[in-house]
């Protein structure tokens, strides 16, 4: 099957991102807030006042929450390949796909324990993949064990390879904290808009805006948008967020001999 050879996923996921929206993320739930991109430093909030005190009551519904499921895209862009040389490459937060890569949509779900990320399955699709593509389906799961990946297709082994590079989540990271500069909140029907902003790479400023539900206080939705600057393409992500009603099963690991 070989083995992942080399995994980059890009410092652009500012603290807003690891922090919260804020798919795990990681601001809010972010992106990062699941260990993604956790190379920025998370800073104090500021800004809006009573957006601040809702994102908190936000981070604290997440403490009762077992788990959760998002789907998300704009910010994964997959190369990879099965056969004799198997391997693939990740980069996050780009933007743009380069050439012979593909972008990549994620669905994933998280087990969750006290507001913090017990294991992340994220199952990467690569989509608009031309003739010059390499782009198969691919897994990753990461528990406290450490981090594991195989090929996600049809007749594709079972068995999981060892993660041989860094990990895109962190267990045992804080799912919703809450950072950068907090605008006033808004309204949508039955749902809180939450805007913010936070530092994103070469010196520009990402924009999110979470939705969140009213009544539990949980998102459900969020997009971060990045203007493009000389040399570094605008950035779009957007997520869909559903809080599962039962603790998920954390998945069983048979590694591939």
């Amino acid at each position: 099957m070989g083995k992942m050879t080399r995994i980059a996923l890009g410092a652009t996921a500012a603290a807003g991102m690891a922090a919260g929206m804020a798919a795990a993320g990681i601001a809010a739930a972010g992106i990062a807030a699941a260990g993604i991109a956790a190379a920025a430093t998370v800073s104090a909030p500021y800004g809006n006042q009573q957006a601040i005190t809702y994102a908190r009551s936000v981070a604290r519904a997440y403490t009762h929450a077992s788990g959760l499921s998002y789907t998300q895209s704009g910010f994964m862009a997959l190369r990879s390949a099965a056969g004799t040389t198997s391997f693939f490459d990740l980069e996050s937060g780009v933007g743009s796909v380069p050439k012979g890569w593909a972008a990549a949509d994620e669905s994933a779900t998280i087990g969750l324990s006290g507001g913090r990320v017990s294991w992340v399955r994220d199952d990467l699709t690569p989509i608009h993949c031309d003739s010059g593509c390499q782009g198969v389906p691919v897994e990753l799961l990461v528990t406290r064990k450490g981090g594991y990946w195989r090929f996600d297709q049809s007749g594709s082994a079972a068995c999981f390879n060892t993660l041989d590079g860094a990990s895109p989540f962190t267990v045992g990271a804080a799912w919703f904290s809450v950072t950068g500069g907090y605008g006033a909140l808004g309204h949508r029907g039955r749902s809180t808009l939450a805007r913010f902003s936070f530092p994103w790479s070469r010196g520009r400023t990402a924009t999110e805006t979470d939705t969140i539900s009213s009544r539990t206080r949980l998102l459900t939705a969020r997009r971060i948008t990045v203007a493009g600057a000389a040399g570094a393409p605008a950035v779009t992500v957007s997520a869909a967020f559903t809080t599962l009603a039962r603790r998920p099963a954390e998945p069983s690991v048979p590694l591939c001999s």
